[in-house]
């Protein structure tokens, strides 16, 4: 293989921090480029060789717009990351948000040109993949269990929809990162408050079957240029923080679904990294699908550095599976039983805990928060296990300090502002209180 010098971003930092930590032995130079007009966070690590600042455009996909010709604004950003690969010779890419996904998909040939691998999809098939309804469409044409889902083109047909469907219900945009903008409603007058409040900023929500319950795993891929699976592994999330960011995470058997969702992923035409979320349906004992992400998600730090632990290198995978033509890479997986643990987040977790439990305005009747007993047998399962490791940040307390104190600081910050509603604490309370 030839030298591999990077290319990543701040904007995604528990994405990106896994990257590095796990190429910084490996490539000859990562560089990194960050949005904000100070360097932040990733920007103080002693394993970046060097940083440029470069604002990324909004992008109209958040309103469903998929345009494939660029906006002045991405064009800009585009010629700026090309020139930082010019002058830093970079020959691999990785994004860390859907913004950077979108726009350098779109401009994916132009690199490739210049024998500049992105690891991401083509456009075409991001673009199928983020539409939410399209995928439940994708998921019943390849048989992956999927809940009830319409998209109404009305608030009649919303209503009637709803009354098919039932209450509780989820709304949510068709398009959208971080579980923005998903909603449960419980009657009529709040799905006609919310509906036209998510149509005026989105379009028409998506409404779908509530799914009860808090057992939310996922099935993780690496697909090659030919579209054959080289890497898989089930991830069972065990605490979260806020939505969409776990704390805690253990690997599981592979998900029954997994040869389905790799036909799915296959139907989409997606490469490269692809995670599939799930919501076990305990009525009908399917995972049924709740989206994709055609990335590396926001507990990357953890898993890479479980993969490490256990001798294998998931992101070189997938730079391996864009760089070989033909079919030659073995099939991989992760030994099922091994924990990850993000120390500062899972301590936030904590102070999460006792913040809803002061303010029930911040709890769901559909989803009670766990007593404090089942909170410690928790943490008392994953961190008493010998199987078990902590992430990239945490261990950076130790051999990268200047980089984790701003991680830490950032963190902090984020949960003291955060108001969000109570989040699925995991499915490890569900276990611990089935067997005592």
């Amino acid at each position: 293989m030839e030298q591999l010098n990077i290319l990543t971003s701040n904007a995604g930092a528990l994405c990106s921090y896994g990257f590095i930590r796990s190429l910084e032995k490996i490539s000859s130079k990562i560089v990194l480029f960050y949005q904000q007009e100070k360097p932040t966070i990733l920007a103080y690590s002693k394993f970046i060789n060097k940083s440029y600042h470069v604002k990324i455009p909004n992008e109209g996909w958040e309103k469903g717009e998929f345009i494939k010709e660029n906006s002045p604004e991405e064009e800009i950003f585009i010629q700026k990351i090309l020139d930082i690969c010019y002058s830093e010779n970079i020959n691999i890419v990785i994004p860390s948000t859907d913004k950077e996904m979108f726009i350098l998909s779109k401009n994916k040939e132009r690199f490739t040109k210049k024998d500049i691998i992105i690891l991401v999809s083509d456009f075409v098939s991001i673009e199928k993949a983020t539409d939410k309804y399209n995928l439940i469409l994708a998921a019943k044409a390849t048989g992956f269990p999927y809940p009830e889902s319409y998209l109404p083109n009305s608030m009649a047909d919303a209503i009637e929809k709803a009354e098919i469907i039932g209450y509780p219900l989820i709304i949510k945009p068709t398009t959208g990162e971080g579980a923005r903008g998903v909603q449960i409603i419980n009657n009529h007058d709040e799905l006609k408050a919310k509906v036209q409040e998510l149509n005026e900023k989105y379009g028409w929500p998506i409404i779908q079957e509530y799914i009860a319950g808090d057992i939310e795993p996922s099935i993780n891929l690496i697909i090659d240029n030919n579209g054959n699976p080289v890497f898989h592994y089930s991830l069972k999330k065990l605490r979260y923080v806020a939505a969409s960011r776990s704390t805690c995470i253990e690997i599981m058997d592979p998900l029954p679904e997994t040869q389905r969702a790799i036909k799915l992923v296959q139907h989409l035409g997606l490469k490269g990294f692809i995670g599939i979320q799930t919501k076990y349906d305990i009525k009908t004992q399917q995972h049924k699908i709740i989206e994709i992400n055609a990335r590396w998600g926001a507990n990357t730090a953890i898993l890479l550095r479980v993969a490490e632990k256990l001798d294998v290198n998931p992101i070189l995978l997938n730079i391996k599976a864009f760089q070989e033509t033909e079919s030659t890479l073995p099939l991989q997986t992760l030994k099922p039983g091994f924990i990850g643990i993000s120390l500062i987040e899972d301590l936030l977790a904590i102070r999460k805990y006792f913040s809803m439990k002061s303010n029930i305005a911040q709890q769901r009747l559909d989803n009670p928060l766990p007593n404090f007993s089942e909170l410690l047998n928790s943490y008392r399962y994953s961190y008493f296990r010998k199987d078990k490791t902590f992430d990239y940040f945490t261990r950076a307390i130790l051999d990268d300090t200047k980089m984790a104190f701003s991680a830490y600081k950032r963190l902090i910050k984020m949960a003291v502002k955060d108001q969000g509603m109570f989040v699925p604490w995991g499915g490890i309370e569900r276990r611990v209180n089935n067997n005592g």
